[in-house]
């Protein structure tokens, strides 16, 4: 919706976004409470109507608030010049070369624990080689 809107209207993506997640939001949980009966399914319709006009009433009334807030943003920090990545681990199988890695695994295993190394060490080998 940004690119559509070419960055305006941001009310229509804070509002447009809320209208429809707290529609899934208010069915999945009223669903939930009335399948465990917290609530009687002869309240689904009132309780599902009456919370999502709530939230969406509360998103409209904090507009204003979220275009200060995005207006002091912008003020305060300069727009994204540089972006690096960081990874813990880099595959060698990886088609992607990240600006920073702790541990090169050429093994390319499909799930790492980073404890498996020292599950075969003895109490004095971890000594050794975590003393400074």
């Amino acid at each position: 919706m940004k690119i559509l809107t070419r960055g305006k209207w941001l009310w229509t993506r804070t509002i447009g976004s809320t209208l429809v997640g707290e529609l899934v939001d208010t069915l999945v949980f009223i669903c939930i409470a009335s399948l465990f009966k917290v609530f009687p399914w002869s309240l689904f319709l009132t309780l599902v109507l009456t919370n999502y006009l709530f939230k969406c009433g509360i998103e409209a009334l904090m507009t204003p608030v979220t275009y200060r807030v995005v207006s002091q943003l912008k003020h305060d920090y300069s727009p994204i010049s540089e972006l690096r990545s960081a990874v813990i681990w880099t595959k060698a199988m990886s088609t992607f070369s990240p600006d920073y890695s702790v541990e090169f695994l050429p093994t390319n295993p499909w799930i790492h624990q980073p404890f498996e190394g020292y599950d075969a060490m003895r109490p004095e080998q971890l000594i050794q080689k975590w003393s400074v």
